[in-house]
């Protein structure tokens, strides 16, 4: 509410001056913009490490399936990430069950702002844990 009641009285208080008015919109506009851009580019790179993640899973089960040997799947996996502009972070092995794999990448946005403040610098850097289908 405190917001609103600054607006109000910056527009009554400000005797109709429109030049003002005009440059208070542009600043509000501005601001509104750069959270825009900001917040598409956390998307994408949330977009891009899940996309990296499901791969990864994917290239470590192929390679288990083929050599059979999970030191080498995990290798597989975060040359996958890392081929695809992801950091490697995590892989958890089922060989057990169904030969899965749970691969975790994570990618940090570029952004302007988010990162310069510290209550959106946590938006910044995003993970995604996939599985792997099991299915060749």
């Amino acid at each position: 509410m405190g917001l609103k009641r600054a607006v109000n009285r910056f527009l009554r208080e400000e005797n109709g001056s429109f030049m003002s008015t005009a440059v208070f919109l542009a600043i509000i506009a501005v601001i509104v913009a750069i959270a825009v851009i900001d917040g598409g580019r956390c998307l994408n790179a949330n977009r891009a490490a899940a996309n990296a993640a499901q791969g990864a899973a994917e290239a470590a089960f192929k390679d288990y399936e083929t050599y059979s040997n999970v030191p080498h799947a995990e290798n597989a996996a975060a040359d996958y990430c890392e081929s695809h502009g992801a950091d490697f972070i995590d892989i958890r092995p089922n060989t057990f069950e169904a030969s899965t794999f749970d691969v975790t990448c994570g990618k940090d946005a570029d952004t302007y702002v988010f990162k310069r403040l510290p209550i959106l610098d946590q938006l910044v850097h995003q993970e995604e844990t996939k599985t792997s289908t099991g299915t060749s």
